[in-house]
């Protein structure tokens, strides 16, 4: 079985305006929020 890991971009990669694009869904930032107060959480526990 072969696993797929996406290239996480350098933070120099990142341009801000496409951060708070995607932040801005309230499905994703809640997963954000979700993530950010465990110190980790299995898929699909969002």
């Amino acid at each position: 079985m072969r696993i797929y890991l996406p290239k996480e971009p350098r933070r120099d990669e990142l341009e801000i305006s496409s951060v708070l694009y995607a932040l801005s869904d309230p499905i994703r930032l809640n997963i954000v929020r979700q993530l950010s107060d465990v110190e980790s959480l299995p898929c699909g526990e969002f």
